[in-house]
């Protein structure tokens, strides 16, 4: 039976709180709108696979992340996109490191049926109105969060709470590639 999966940045419980406070405070304001209630993460694909394919998948993304490095990266300006998101950008240094790894994790673990996240970015609301939008510009002005990615999500939706919800964690584990480095010996 195929379910949809998505593989996600997931920061530390410290930010996922402080963003739910962030969308606890919009939502007394404004009232319920799309994406209340989800975790706070970075999209890097979401896909649709069977039972077998999902066990192939987990690893490689546990190769993949026993390669990747922690990075330390700052998220410092609210923005929008035209379809009603409102979400917390990275600064100009972060933005193509987490780019980078988005592209690394996307080619070292090939999923069909795949939406591709291209654009890092932390959502605090989706499907806002622009009135909506204008208050959230109001209540949230100023941000700036540093902190570390060392781990990657892989989330299962669950349709009975209409919610993604994470079936497994890796650590970005720092180790070698052992391709490349048996590749250079010879």
């Amino acid at each position: 039976m195929s379910q949809r999966y998505s593989i996600v940045f997931q920061p530390s419980s410290e930010i996922v709180d402080l963003i739910q406070e962030m969308k606890s405070e919009l939502a007394d304001t404004i009232g319920w709108y799309a994406s209340r209630h989800a975790m706070a993460h970075i999209t890097i694909q979401e896909f649709v696979v069977n039972d077998k394919k999902i066990e192939v998948i987990k690893r490689q993304l546990e190769r993949c992340c026993d390669r990747l490095l922690p990075v330390e990266v700052r998220f410092d300006r609210f923005d929008t996109y035209p379809n009603g998101a409102f979400f917390i950008k990275p600064d100009l240094l972060s933005l193509p490191v987490l780019s980078q790894i988005m592209k690394q994790v996307q080619h070292a673990v090939p999923t069909p049926n795949t939406h591709r996240g291209t654009d890092p970015h932390l959502t605090i609301a989706r499907k806002l109105s622009y009135e909506k939008i204008l208050i959230a510009h109001e209540l949230f002005n100023e941000i700036d969060l540093g902190f570390s990615f060392d781990k990657i999500a892989l989330r299962q939706f669950n349709p009975t709470k209409k919610q993604f919800e994470i079936i497994a964690v890796y650590p970005f584990l720092s180790q070698p590639d052992s391709q490349s480095i048996q590749g250079s010996l010879f």
